[in-house]
Parts: structure tokens; sequence; C-alpha cells
């Protein structure tokens, strides 16, 4: 059985048709690479699995639940569906853990202090540091032992 179906579903904009008659099963464990012009609607595709687009027509099936029924708890499924947005933002008034905890607060509704006890959080915070470490040429260690990247973009 899919992990993930698609049947024929249909996405606007208003006037825009965003997704057209998508057709697609992917398995689990199954590797799908979309790839497209900006525009072609890779992005929306991908918003739609957890929720963050509804489809107008079509069947969208994720973890053998159909997105469009009402009984369907989408906070429950984003437990189990998760991605990475193509652009974010981080609040800078908030560390990098702090960043990486407030969507299982704000979508989850865990309280801080649980959230905190959850070591999935500090591998993330881990493996952001060790990859901005492995990969800036401008790092360095202030006076206060921070560790501030200076992140310069082409």
């Amino acid at each position: 059985m899919s992990m993930i179906e698609f049947k024929d579903v249909e996405k606007y904009y208003g006037d825009f048709h965003a997704l057209h008659d998508i057709n697609l099963e992917v398995e689990a464990g199954e590797t799908v690479v979309l790839l497209g012009p900006s525009g072609s609607g890779k992005s929306t595709l991908i918003r739609t699995v957890n929720g963050l687009e509804s489809i107008e027509g079509g069947q969208l099936i994720v973890n053998n639940q159909d997105l469009a029924d009402p009984k369907t708890d989408l906070n429950r499924l984003r437990k189990d569906v998760g991605m990475v947005f193509q652009h974010f933002n981080l609040y800078e008034n908030k560390t990098i853990l702090e960043n990486i905890m407030l969507a299982p607060r704000l979508v989850l509704h865990r309280d801080e202090d649980e959230n905190k006890k959850l070591p999935w959080a500090c591998w993330i915070a881990w493996a952001l540091l060790i990859k901005l470490i492995n990969t800036q040429r401008n790092c360095q260690v202030d006076n206060n032992n921070e560790l501030r990247l200076h992140v310069h973009l082409p």
C-alpha cells in the first residue's frame, strides 16, 4: 500500500491552475525527485502532503488518511509527515534550538518544557552547527564563548 497517493489532484490559485490531474503513488522507503522549472507546482505539491495547501479536486491519501475527510486530524498527521521549507526565516530573537522547537510547540501544542526534553531538537541543532562549521569560512568564537557564523551568500 502507498504511503502517499495522489488521485486526479487539482489545485488552483484563483484562475491559475497550479496542479492539473496529478496521479502519483509513493511507497514507504521510496525516494522521489520532483524536477521542473520555477512555478511548475513542485512546492505546491509538497505542501499538499501535510495539509499546508488544500486541493480543489481529486483525492490525496497520506498514511491511509484522506486529507479531504473532515475527520482527518492534520496535527496528528503532521507528527509523521515533515518537510523542510524551501525558504525559511529564523527568528533573530530566538536561539537555534528555540527556532527548531517552535513548530512542534505551535502545531503540536507541546509546552516548552516538554519540547526541551526532546533529544531530536538537540540533534538537529548539533547537525546544523557541525554543517555550518564545516562549510563556512568566517566562523569565530567571541569573548563570551558564543559561536558566531558570518554567512556570505553569492
